[in-house]
């Protein structure tokens, strides 16, 4: 056969000679064949009966065309069923490793000719370049069932902060998912939306080197990161919350259920125990060797596995260790404070009383006025052979003392006596005695003596004792080491005053201390 040099619909155009085949007995129609001589004649291959099936069978011999080949049914043989042709120019031929139809299922093979979907591609990498809500390369992915279209697209230039950011979005302007070029960070920027990795499925997130933030930009939200239906979760590196909050429950939601919430207030940071169904604070409880509290990188208290506690060191050896000033009491008023030295001194009403008392036998008494000497007696009247000064009215007896280093500077003075009638009263008696004294200070000069009388004290039983209480004596400017010096003297009671003598005990003043002694001999 000759070469072709066109093939039109129901006719083939030929240069040249053409041979018949003879036919095959299964052929059950002539075939009619004719020569032309140029090239305006053409060959008209007529194929009588109509049967659909009935071929014309051209042969192996190539062919060449200058015009349109065109045919209602035209079977080629050599090629695979679901072949898709490819011309270079002066051939076709088919390529089933790079595009091939599955006439069975009806799938197109991309790099396959096993596809498994509607559209396999197999190979490294697709381009699909698509005019974007930003003109710039997309895959839109379009919902049959919803008039939603998907696409994934980069961002072009000239966009702001978003310049060639990755994005998943539903419609022109919403954003499902965003990756940034700049800084690789990753927005799931639609309200109510969720990032979950291997949500139903084993999966692991790897931070490689770096730390694990969780951060919400609005700490008035009730913003959350929920880690449930997990049995653990390891953080090699740091967690942070900004503004929201990392709950750690027992396979619940932060909204019920017991947990421990860490997050921040707006103000400071905070560790809860907290169960959000009944609103109430629960047990904290902390297991280890030992708990180790640290400020700033300093440590602050310490439990260690003797259960013994130290602030201000790290090895306690009893129960509670502080090493460093330590105050008890109320914020700034009442309180006491032990010093690094193991000083302690009270502050405000974080008081106690004392006594500065005198054996009244030890007292002074005057070359005129002076008491008698009597013993002291029991209920029965006996004689107990212990001597002391018996008080008339108008005697008198002197003495002093210093006020003591654990004096809280400043505070009153309340003084005192002790004493006993042995004389059967008349009935409902009186008492009263008179003090006069003057307070001696080192390299200072006596201020003028002072003179105050006591209430009445009453008394109506035979042998009874009594203590008499004058007015507190204003201290504002006593200090520890001053000399109080005085005189006592019984003087007319204001009431029915007792007849017989008042057999002084003691004497001496009640004092507020603060300390335990003072910081040096001469100063508090």
């Amino acid at each position: 056969m000759g070469g072709w040099t066109g093939i039109g619909k129901d006719r083939i155009h030929y240069k040249g000679q053409i041979e018949q085949e003879e036919l095959t007995p299964n052929k059950q129609n002539d075939l009619i064949t004719k020569k032309y001589a140029d090239d305006n004649d053409a060959l008209k291959l007529d194929i009588d009966g109509g049967n659909a099936n009935q071929e014309v069978d051209i042969g192996s011999e190539d062919f060449t065309t200058t015009g349109d080949i065109s045919c209602s049914d035209l079977d080629v043989t050599g090629l695979t069923s679901g072949s898709v042709l490819f011309s270079d120019g002066t051939s076709v031929t088919q390529d089933n490793s790079h595009l091939f139809w599955d006439t069975v299922n009806k799938r197109l093979g991309i790099g396959t000719d096993t596809p498994s979907d509607k559209l396999h591609v197999f190979g490294n990498a697709m381009t699909i370049e698509s005019a974007s809500a930003y003109g710039a390369p997309a895959i839109k992915l379009i919902n049959s069932n919803s008039p939603a279209t998907w696409s994934l697209e980069s961002y072009g230039s000239g966009v702001g902060a978003f310049d060639g950011a990755f994005i998943i979005r539903d419609t022109a302007t919403s954003i499902r998912f965003l990756i940034e070029k700049t800084g690789g960070n990753i927005w799931v920027p639609a309200d109510n939306q969720k990032l979950m990795f291997g949500a139903g499925k084993d999966a692991t997130m790897y931070f490689n080197s770096n730390d694990f933030i969780i951060n919400s930009e609005d700490v008035t939200a009730n913003d959350e990161v929920h880690f449930t239906n997990f049995d653990a979760y390891k953080f090699d590196n740091n967690v942070y919350v900004n503004g929201g909050r990392l709950q750690v429950t027992g396979n619940t939601v932060p909204v019920g259920g017991t947990g421990i919430e860490i997050g921040h207030d707006g103000t400071d940071g905070l560790i809860s125990s907290f169960d959000r169904t009944n609103a109430a604070y629960k047990k904290f409880r902390f297991n280890g060797l030992s708990i180790d509290f640290e400020i700033e990188g300093v440590d602050a208290m310490v439990i260690d596995n003797n259960l013994d506690i130290g602030i201000g060191t790290t090895t306690p050896d009893t129960k509670l260790q502080v090493v460093g000033d330590c105050k008890f009491g109320d914020d700034n008023t009442n309180y006491s404070t032990f010093e690094t030295t193991g000083f302690m001194e009270a502050t405000g009403t974080a008081k106690a009383y004392k006594d500065i008392n005198i054996s009244g036998y030890l007292l002074t008494r005057p070359s005129s006025g002076a008491p008698d000497i009597v013993n002291f007696v029991d209920e029965a009247g006996a004689d107990t052979t212990i001597p002391t000064y018996a008080f008339d009215i108008g005697e008198k007896v002197s003495g002093g003392f210093e006020l003591q280093h654990d004096y809280a500077e400043g505070t009153d003075l309340v003084f005192h006596t002790h004493w006993q009638g042995i004389a059967a009263p008349s009935g409902t008696d009186n008492v009263q005695w008179r003090l006069t004294y003057i307070v001696m200070r080192d390299g200072a000069t006596l201020d003028a003596a002072v003179t105050i009388d006591s209430p009445d004290t009453t008394f109506d039983t035979q042998y009874e004792t009594a203590r008499t209480d004058f007015a507190a004596i204003t201290g504002t400017n006593f200090l520890i080491g001053d000399q109080f010096m005085f005189t006592l003297e019984r003087v007319a009671s204001t009431g029915d005053a007792y007849a017989g003598d008042a057999l002084i005990a003691t004497t001496g003043i009640h004092y507020q201390v603060n300390s335990i002694g003072s910081r040096t001999i001469s100063s508090k």
